[in-house]
């Protein structure tokens, strides 16, 4: 009984371990920006000092492409259309001929659905925006368009209505965004995702609303999908976007900390404090009892401050270590005030913080303890079985 306990516990460290190196391995691998005409996100990353290498849409037929990164961007515009692999030959106002460029090459896309689709299920976390949806719904199906056509949004204003991860990011229920083309991707719904951010906005058929901003879980990895991507508006929106795909591993080491220990997670944060910053604030769910906030980095130590939604100073940690949790046990279940400080101004990196509901008593302690009695009914269950059954008796046949 006492060996498959410990049996148990040895499989469940092997496995964990294994997710850990994955993890780790993950920091060591590059970040990709498909090239694209319409959403220059790597504009976004070079603000952030998050470096990257930029490829070609015909790359993502390789398998071998995706091996080499941790993160991926597919930004609006990484499929050129046709017109733009031609050359068009005139006389004055006579058009004479239209001939396809000599590098033109049409992309499998069928094939790179497939890619992205064993890319995000082995780990990977991909950034699609506007018209690179069509990958992320062939790699998954996910989304439903308003009466079956994507294209239906016209330019004008949107208030977004922010939920979960990104409502305590920003620390606002609203965002004001600008849409500043026809056509770009309007959604009525998405299918197995967390709805980031929605909202009400017009379109060539009338008000519609749906979701602007969204993550799918699929496998070990994630995709996050905007219908927004307005690099000179509201950049604090898309720098909670490239933080969250640029370092998800830092995020996967800290999940897989609470789920050692069998705690719920709740909000999750990714970012990074500039060199023009001296602080970052973010709000927490706390729930009822006992919490812990994990944090981890892979630079920089910080000091936290936790205070309840009455400014009151409830919390403090100054830390000598990059990687720390702090157990904290509130009365009511509601979200709280974090303050980020660095401890160096010269050591800036990114970091992830984690808030996870339930008490730390040992790892996997739960799981072991249903072993152990799952354990002793049986053998409860063989011991009375061998009570009340029929006694067998051997021996000798007696000769007549």
């Amino acid at each position: 009984m006492i060996r498959l306990f410990y049996c148990f516990l040895i499989v469940n460290q092997i496995v964990l371990l294994s997710q850990w190196q994955n993890v780790y391995a993950a920091n060591r691998k590059e970040i990709a920006v498909v090239k694209s005409q319409f959403d220059r996100i790597e504009k976004v990353l070079k603000r952030f000092r998050i470096p990257y290498s930029m490829i070609q849409c015909r790359d993502l037929e390789e398998g071998e492409t995706y091996k080499n990164y941790r993160a991926i961007f597919f930004p609006c515009g990484i499929d050129n259309p046709i017109e733009t692999n031609v050359n068009i030959l005139s006389r004055g106002t006579s058009l004479q001929a239209v001939i396809l460029k000599k590098d033109f090459s049409e992309i499998n896309k069928e094939k790179i659905y497939t890619n992205i689709k064993s890319y995000i299920k082995g780990g990977g976390a991909g950034y699609f925006s506007g018209y690179s949806y069509e990958f992320l719904q062939g790699a998954f199906n996910v989304f439903k368009f308003h009466d079956n056509f994507p294209n239906m949004g016209i330019p004008g204003k949107i208030t977004a209505f922010l939920k979960k991860d990104l409502l305590c990011y920003k620390r606002k229920i609203r965002a004001n965004l600008f849409m500043s083309h026809s056509g770009w991707i309007a959604i009525e719904s998405v299918k197995e995702a967390d709805v980031l951010a929605e909202g009400l906005y017009k379109t060539s058929r009338g008000e519609k609303f749906g979701p602007l901003i969204s993550i799918f879980k699929r496998g070990d990895g994630e995709a996050l999908y905007t219908s927004y991507h307005n690099c000179g508006h509201n950049m604090e929106l898309l720098r909670y976007i490239i933080f969250r795909i640029s370092y998800k591993y830092l995020l996967d080491r800290i999940v897989h900390k609470a789920w050692k220990w069998e705690q719920k997670p709740d909000t999750a944060i990714v970012d990074s404090i500039q060199k023009w910053e001296k602080i970052r604030s973010y709000y927490l769910h706390l729930a009822t009892g006992e919490n812990t906030i994990y944090i981890t980095s892979d630079m920089g130590l910080f000091q936290v401050d936790i205070y309840d939604m009455n400014e009151n100073l409830i919390l403090s940690r100054d830390s000598s270590e990059r990687d720390f949790h702090i157990n904290i046990d509130v009365e009511f279940d509601s979200s709280y005030l974090l303050r980020l400080y660095p401890s160096s101004p010269r050591e800036k990196g990114a970091y992830a913080i984690l808030s996870a509901e339930g008490l730390r008593i040992l790892p996997h302690f739960n799981k072991g303890l249903l072993v152990f009695t799952i354990v002793i009914i049986i053998l409860i269950i063989i011991w009375i079985s061998r009570m009340i059954g029929p006694r067998k008796y051997a021996g000798r046949a007696r000769k007549l």
